[in-house]
């Protein structure tokens, strides 16, 4: 008799887990023993934890839920800062799609001025420039 297929059950994260997620959300995920320390799990904890694929997708999931909530502090910081400081408000230009990176765009050498010059399509002659018919 062919057996039935098995059922996958729901990952269901431990304890451990969940106050290794939140300490790295909260402190970085750059240094292991950093977020060991700050949750009291042992590392060697998240070396088990890795082998495990559910566990992987899990944690992405929670990683990426955690940091949408954590964007709009980042935001607020950068709205503020930007008042003061080129960077920043270049950073939220940039994240909020207004602004590229800077293209360096030259001539022979020489920059090409862009006010005027550029159009949808690319660069386009000034009007004094144009042959009349």
């Amino acid at each position: 008799m062919p057996k039935k297929p098995t059922k996958k059950t729901e990952f269901k994260p431990t304890k451990g887990m969940i106050k290794w997620l939140n300490s790295s959300v909260e402190i970085g995920l750059e240094n292991i023993s950093d977020v060991s320390r700050h949750c009291g799990v042992d590392r060697s904890r998240w070396y088990d934890w890795v082998q495990n694929s559910d566990f992987i997708e899990w944690f992405r999931r929670e990683w990426n839920n955690r940091l949408g909530v954590q964007s709009a502090y980042l935001d607020s910081v950068g709205l503020r800062q930007a008042k003061r400081d080129y960077k920043y408000w270049e950073g939220m230009q940039k994240r909020i799609g207004n602004l590229t990176d800077r293209l360096d765009v030259t001539s022979g050498g020489k920059p090409i001025p862009i006010l005027g010059g550029l159009t949808r399509d690319g660069l386009h002659s000034n009007d004094s420039d144009e042959e009349t018919a």
